[in-house]
């Protein structure tokens, strides 16, 4: 079972709101990076943006994220830039085995607006620093567009835009189970969806292959090169290892591929090795 759960994203994703909802509904303890920064500072964190600088205000927060850390059966709300370097992905820190980590993730037009929302509610508060400057919903897509990368390493991602507070507690709870597998399902206008994480997926992954699909013939597993680079060769072992035939397809890295001519690549790739309706395709991504 995890010891806690590190929520991260961008500012008005609500992970405080979530944090604090879901450590009451699991009996746990909420830690929220940006209190305790302040509780430590005995300063807001827009003043010590203001008076100290940004690197300043980092340094403190990664020092209260590994204290956070540090403990158990606790629900970790971070600050949206505390999870964009390697270093906090290490597995001495947010890729700990203990962890579920979560990407609570919105439009960067529902974040403005929930910060604007949030801002009117603060009477003779000092402004949050991405409120401040000329455009502050360019900042913010900007900042998505960023930091997206890192927190794609979460375990589980949850578009929270339109979701209910409610619901996404739910899903969480219910994601925190006694036997080290969580499985979720995801109710939406286009069907379900059911999730199942697990730590070291890789292990799993040809059992439930052969569960599911017992009469595949072939497993497609497709990746980016950057992704394959690190994680392919043993997601393929382990299907060949239980006897599964297994055939790797890569494309390459970054944005350009997310396009009608990378869907071709992976389309012609499939085709030509003569894919058929009993396959299984696999997505592998880092």
């Amino acid at each position: 079972m995890e010891k806690r759960i590190v929520l991260v994203g961008l500012s008005g994703a609500g992970k405080s709101t979530v944090g604090a909802m879901l450590a009451e509904a699991l009996g746990w303890k909420l830690i929220d990076t940006d209190a305790e920064v302040e509780r430590a500072e005995q300063r807001t964190v827009p003043e010590i943006f203001e008076h100290s600088g940004e690197a300043a205000f980092r340094e403190i927060e990664r020092r209260v994220l590994i204290q956070a850390l540090q403990r158990s059966a606790v629900v970790i709300a971070t600050g949206g830039g505390a999870a964009i370097n390697d270093d906090t992905w290490s597995e001495e820190a947010l890729g700990h085995v203990d962890n579920l980590t979560v990407w609570l993730d919105a439009p960067p037009d529902v974040l403005f607006q929930r910060l604007l929302d949030q801002q009117t509610r603060i009477e003779g508060g000092a402004v949050r620093p991405l409120l401040q400057g000329d455009d502050p919903l360019i900042r913010l897509t900007e900042m998505r567009r960023d930091r997206a990368p890192y927190y794609r390493r979460a375990d589980l991602a949850i578009p929270v835009g339109s979701m209910e507070v409610n619901f996404i507690v739910h899903l969480l709870a219910e994601a925190v189970d006694q036997a080290g597998v969580r499985q979720i399902e995801l109710d939406l206008p286009g069907g379900t969806s059911r999730i199942q994480i697990w730590n070291g997926v890789s292990d799993h992954l040809a059992s439930v292959i052969s569960s599911r699909w017992p009469g595949a013939r072939m497993v497609w597993v497709i990746s980016d090169e950057q992704v394959a680079e690190h994680h392919l060769e043993p997601v393929v072992h382990g299907l060949e290892n239980a006897g599964i035939t297994a055939r790797p397809v890569t494309f390459p890295a970054g944005e350009a591929s997310k396009s009608l001519a990378g869907l071709g690549l992976i389309h012609d790739a499939l085709l030509g090795g003569g894919v058929e309706r009993a396959d299984v395709v696999v997505a592998l991504g880092g």
